[in-house]
């Protein structure tokens, strides 16, 4: 397996896990949760974030979660865990009641887009101090936006997948206008773009499964397979992993994250969530879009943090000096080889007369018409 399981993080006693997200340099994990908390992680100690850290830079781009109340966390980047949670700025973007169904940030024109469990979107600035403006809010969706992310040149456009409906919405950045709207064959739960926004993964709900389709046409390319038993119908995520976006890492609601090969749709197999077997859904996921070579899963308790094992990439230096020496042996020893020659050998009074006959008339011909030519040459050559 290309990914290895690094250790588990375990939230506090009733508090339930909304949202992951890594920061920007890949060592920091942010999750929101129902205690309308938003924690700080250290991926490199596997800690809360209570120590100064020297690999950051202060005023750097900020990092944004929603919670279950209606509101949005902004967390800074800083050199120290004060600098964090003194930076830490909650605004109410919704009513208490309203629950943060998706959140993303625009690091280009440094704005946020969110949206409720109450189908509602709306779009803000982020301002120097973190605070946010607001600038416009798009009407109700009918359905809730479970995906949200910028898109485009200068992220001139935002894409919004509805759950259930299968409404895949595509809006102004700018103004809120619909561009264009598209619907899927079956309901939607969790979504992801790919790095390069060309490919686009989504949970069907209908299915249970996950589909990938090309992006921005929405046709369908292929189906991932999760072998559930439970009958329940509940949102997962999936993410993209690798450096070409070579695999893909889909949830399941029995504790498991299934690796795929994005191109061949092949399972490589499935990761098990946290060292003691449960039947708890694994429906959160988060990877770094630079640092790919980590990645978190999460239930409504657990995170775990997994790190990639490096998978050669290039022949190795020695591959031309070490094959002729392994090349006889390894065909000496395969299965099937043996297994042809014995067939030969039983066989033998059957085929060789025929072998005999193709021989005599068309091989030893060849080869002494070849052998006279070659001695002609060489007689021409040395009367010359």
């Amino acid at each position: 397996m290309p990914f290895k399981p690094v250790t588990e993080l375990e939230m506090p006693k009733g508090v339930s896990l909304r949202s992951l997200t890594f920061g920007d340099d890949g060592h920091i994990l942010i999750t929101g949760n129902n205690d309308h908390n938003v924690r700080v992680w250290d991926v490199t100690t596997l800690v809360w974030a209570d120590q100064p850290r020297r690999d950051m830079v202060d005023g750097s781009a900020v990092l944004c979660v929603g919670s279950g109340r209606g509101f949005i966390g902004m967390v800074p980047f800083s050199k120290t865990y004060e600098g964090i949670v003194t930076g830490i700025m909650n605004t109410a973007a919704f009513p208490l009641d309203h629950p943060i169904k998706s959140v993303a940030y625009d690091s280009v024109l440094r704005r946020i887009v969110a949206a409720s469990h109450f189908e509602q979107i709306k779009v803000y600035r982020v301002l120097a101090s973190n605070t946010l403006e607001p600038l416009w809010q798009a009407a109700s969706c009918n359905h809730i936006p479970i995906g949200l992310v910028f898109w485009g040149p200068q992220n001139d456009k935002i894409i919004a997948t509805l759950l259930q409906s299968g409404d895949i919405t595509c809006y102004s950045s700018a103004t809120g206008a619909i561009e264009w709207c598209k619907r899927l064959s079956g309901a939607i739960g969790g979504s992801a773009l790919s790095q390069d926004s060309s490919k686009l993964l989504v949970n069907n709900l209908t299915t249970n499964n996950f589909d990938l389709f090309s992006f921005p046409d929405i046709i369908k390319l292929r189906t991932f397979t999760i072998p559930e038993t439970s009958t329940s119908h509940k949102i997962k995520m999936g993410i993209f992993a690798g450096i070409s976006n070579e695999l893909v890492l889909c949830g399941s609601l029995h504790d498991k994250v299934y690796l795929f090969d994005s191109v061949t749709g092949a399972c490589l197999g499935g990761l098990h969530h946290g060292k003691e077997a449960h039947s708890k859904p694994v429906q959160m996921l988060a990877s770094h879009h630079k640092h790919l070579h980590v990645f978190a899963s999460g239930s409504s308790g657990k995170i775990c943090i997994w790190k990639d094992v490096v998978l050669p990439t290039e022949r190795p230096k020695n591959a031309v000096e070490t094959k002729g020496t392994f090349t006889l042996l390894g065909l000496l020893t395969d299965t099937r080889f043996l297994v042809i020659l014995l067939g030969l050998h039983v066989t033998y009074s059957t085929w060789y007369p025929y072998a005999s006959q193709v021989y005599h008339i068309a091989v030893y011909p060849s080869i002494t018409w070849l052998n006279n030519f070659y001695h002609s040459i060489v007689a021409y050559i040395s009367a010359a």
